[in-house]
């Protein structure tokens, strides 16, 4: 069996799969940010304002959560590109 050598595919892969670990280093930075100062950024101080701060940090939170799966799916379907393009030339991509 040969191998089938598509650079285009691997290129693309990779490039893809750097964008996803790009996106997850981006979301530990802003978690970090959140963890450094304790009170994330938001005013607790008075109680007028504190469902809005909370209403605020949990979507904050969420934002994170959401942009952590994202980046999790883009580098592994980075991979996935790269692995193709490099499977043997009688084989069925896996779908």
């Amino acid at each position: 069996m040969k191998a089938k050598n598509d650079l285009f595919g691997k290129v693309t892969g990779f490039a893809v799969f750097i964008l996803g670990i790009a996106m997850l280093v981006s979301v530990g930075g802003v978690a970090y940010g959140f963890f450094k100062s304790p009170d994330g950024g938001l005013d607790f101080a008075t109680s007028k304002d504190l469902g809005r701060s909370a209403i605020l940090l949990v979507i904050k939170i969420l934002m994170l959560l959401v942009i952590t799966a994202i980046g999790s799916l883009t580098a592994t379907k980075g991979v996935q590109l790269y692995h193709a393009s490099t499977a043997p030339a009688d084989s069925e991509p896996d779908k």
